[in-house]
């Protein structure tokens, strides 16, 4: 009886003094996190051929673009900040949200050949990435620049 309640006991204690209770990140983890979804999702998006640059040409990119976008967004949304930046981190997670909802009304514009629609997105998209950089320093995500 003795030995299953010291095992429990010891799992716990284990788990509480390497931070495992909580599952939360410190602001180091979260930020070397992040900088490792960000490297990765850039790699990958410079790989991309680009094409001509216009909106006609730019559906098939902006659906490459946004496969490669949306398995990053889904990889920040598995991250847990520290509590302090909790309220931060959603902000970032909403512009993120944001910004994939932008590129997917972009590829439709251009699909159906909206230029005036696909304008229009460009600057919605141009703001949002504003937005998210200001949201990277504030969270001290260096590595996701750009």
């Amino acid at each position: 009886m003795r030995k299953p309640a010291l095992a429990l006991a010891v799992g716990v204690l284990a788990l509480t003094a390497c931070g495992g209770g909580s599952g939360r990140l410190s602001r180091d983890e979260l930020a070397a996190r992040a900088s490792k979804i960000c490297t990765t999702q850039a790699r990958t998006i410079a790989q991309i051929p680009r094409g001509p640059a216009n909106a006609i040409n730019a559906a098939g990119y902006l659906g490459a673009l946004l496969s490669v976008y949306e398995k990053a967004v889904k990889q920040f949304h598995q991250l847990r900040p520290p509590k302090d930046e909790e309220a931060t981190y959603r902000a970032f997670l909403r512009e993120l949200d944001r910004n994939a909802d932008i590129l997917r009304t972009l590829r439709a514009d251009a699909a159906a050949q909206q230029l005036k629609q696909y304008v229009v997105g460009q600057a919605a998209l141009h703001r949002s990435r504003l937005r998210l950089a200001a949201l990277q320093r504030k969270l001290g995500l260096t590595g996701c620049s750009g």
